[in-house]
């Protein structure tokens, strides 16, 4: 299985992208081998790290949870890259009192915020559509729930 962390963040949080990119490379290690079922191969987190600007609200809000079986990824030309399989993708996003706290904390508090946000994401996988099957939905919940929790230890 394929996780993944898309990271949107403005200036001021990026001194602190180093973080979410350890929590990835954790858990792209960690999931690489598992298998919870052929019901989703690949997971893509984007998570938002932006102080909401008056009047772009929009463009930083979380996006809804989606799924799609089969996915073309293009060029702008039209040249096929990659086809995608059963991607599971969901968004989290600091809250304004977490965003601050994140900027300005040190390296373990920031990434505490990081894995609280990424365990409460995961109810995200409640909103799962019914033509999903045999994925093991709770198991993974449970194993990346107990993988996060161990992450600020490790800094």
């Amino acid at each position: 299985m394929n996780v993944g962390i898309g990271i949107y963040s403005d200036l001021e949080a990026e001194c602190k992208v180093h973080l979410i990119v350890k929590a990835e490379s954790c858990l792209k290690n960690y999931f690489k081998h598992r298998d919870y079922g052929p019901g989703i191969k690949e997971i893509t987190i984007g998570f938002i790290c932006e102080r909401d600007q008056p009047g772009f609200e929009k463009f930083s809000e979380k996006r809804k949870p989606r799924y799609s079986s089969r996915r073309k990824v293009e060029t702008i030309m039209g040249e096929p890259v990659e086809d995608i399989h059963n991607h599971f993708s969901y968004s989290v996003k600091l809250d304004e009192a977490s965003y601050d706290l994140f900027v300005q904390s040190s390296d373990t508090q920031s990434l505490s915020l990081i894995t609280a946000e990424l365990i409460e994401g995961l109810s995200s996988f409640d909103k799962l559509p019914k033509k999903v099957k045999n994925f093991d939905v709770a198991k993974f919940k449970t194993d990346m729930a107990e993988l996060l929790k161990t992450l600020p230890g490790q800094l």
